[in-house]
């Protein structure tokens, strides 16, 4: 793991400056596509004092494009780092803005991991949006995110840092079972903390078209203990650990500890549950071995080549499930999750500071799918978006899988050749005798 030297410039500008128009009309499908994507950089804000962050970021070699201008010098990445830092997408005013550029050179190609911190001023008590664009230079090639970043009290998520024991910085609140850690604060109020455990079993999210009654949390913990901040933490049970200065408050830094290897499926066990969307009741029941698994995919592919194309989709799908919509619990799990698997990535995306509008197909098409979603107020994760459910997804939803079960993989491209189809039809033209 290499530490990046930084050089750069640094600007202010205030409020009044403003004047960019709102982002909340830029299509961001791009955060949820992992094979179109060049660049999947990591990236976490640290709150270090009530006026100042700092961004760590964390990319790997291999996303980058080395070159040199003559077989006597190293090969070199360039890459520029801008930040923006905004009052939200809906108005997005400029509050800060800084730039940094550095340099990798290599005599020999190998992977490796990249890291860096980037301060930047943030005034107190706000919540704001970060605008993060990544270039690789010598592709010509950016990359840009949107980090939230909360600063409402010194006990927000994000005044707390989370490490392994050797000092790597975790840019993921996610630990196995027995994996240690340490969490680190600027300016604690206190040298000691409390822990809020929840061990619950939520239930899978139901179809999109199954209209629920929504059923409060309860946020009684299962169990609380005090720990001493300074110490090394490591749980044996799953679940998640809400870690606190005050009891009274909401504010705090979780830990979730799903399973070990998440967000990968790498064990038997793990592979039958996110089946339950494409199965029937008694297939589902079925599935108890590898065996049984492995079965279900052949027979409804024909051959064992396009189930592995199935299975190997099927479960990537899972996997990025798991890294972008992890809350409370699994992504595959949650209502973005489940339409995300089974539908796959969609082409347009829009947010908000509240929501985000899934589109498949072409916008404004009566033939396109389109999925609402609202963020949920929840303590633990500002991940949690919950589904504006409707019986007119029952249509969509069974064509999705329907295909799934007819041994092809359902993506936006059907939705498209729909379209296309019901265009060309409408299109065709009329002759009169």
């Amino acid at each position: 793991m290499k530490q990046i030297a930084l050089f750069g410039f640094m600007g202010f500008l205030l409020a009044s400056c403003g004047g960019n128009k709102g982002l909340t009309s830029r299509n961001m499908a791009h955060l949820y596509q992992q094979e179109s994507v060049l660049m999947r950089p990591d990236y976490y804000v640290f709150n270090q004092t009530p006026d100042s962050s700092e961004l760590h970021f964390r990319m790997l070699s291999h996303d980058l494009l080395y070159m040199r201008a003559t077989e006597d010098v190293p090969y070199a990445a360039e890459v520029r780092i801008r930040l923006r830092l905004l009052t939200s997408l809906e108005n997005p005013v400029m509050l800060d803005s800084t730039s940094y550029m550095f340099v990798d050179e290599q005599n020999e190609m190998r992977d490796k991991v990249l890291e860096g911190s980037i301060p930047f001023a943030t005034p107190d008590a706000q919540k704001y949006i970060l605008e993060v664009q990544l270039q690789d230079l010598n592709r010509d090639y950016m990359h840009q995110s949107y980090v939230e970043l909360r600063k409402t009290t010194n006990s927000s998520r994000n005044y707390f840092a989370m490490s392994r024991p050797s000092g790597e910085r975790m840019y993921k609140p996610f630990v196995n079972t027995d994996e240690a850690f340490t969490l680190y604060h600027d300016n604690p109020p206190s040298d000691s903390l409390y822990v809020r455990v929840y061990q619950r079993d939520f239930p899978l999210a139901s179809p999109p078209y199954v209209i629920e009654n929504d059923v409060a949390f309860d946020y009684t913990a299962d169990s609380v203990f005090q720990v001493a901040l300074k110490d090394t933490f490591q749980f044996s049970n799953p679940g998640f650990y809400h870690f606190q200065f005050d009891t009274t408050s909401t504010e705090g830094f979780t830990v979730f500890c799903f399973y070990n290897d998440f967000p990968y499926v790498t064990k038997i066990e793990h592979l039958a549950p996110p089946m339950r969307y494409i199965t029937t009741k008694k297939e589902f029941a079925a599935l108890t071995s590898k065996k049984n698994i492995d079965a279900f995919w052949i027979k409804n592919a024909g051959t064992p080549d396009r189930a592995k194309m199935l299975i190997r989709t099927y479960y990537n799908r899972v996997e990025d499930a798991n890294s972008f919509f992890s809350s409370y619990t699994e992504g595959w799990r949650t209502d973005r999750g489940i339409v995300y698997t089974i539908f796959g990535p969609p082409n347009i995306i829009y947010k908000t500071a509240d929501s985000e509008s899934w589109i498949y197909g072409e916008e404004n098409s009566m033939l396109s799918y389109n999925f609402n979603f609202v963020r949920v107020q929840n303590p633990f994760s500002a991940n949690d978006f919950a589904l504006n459910r409707s019986s007119i997804y029952r249509y969509s939803w069974s064509q999705a899988v329907d295909t799934w079960r007819q041994g092809r993989i359902f993506n936006v491209s059907d939705v498209q050749r729909a379209q296309d189809e019901s265009e060309r039809q409408f299109s065709r033209p009329y002759f009169w005798y």
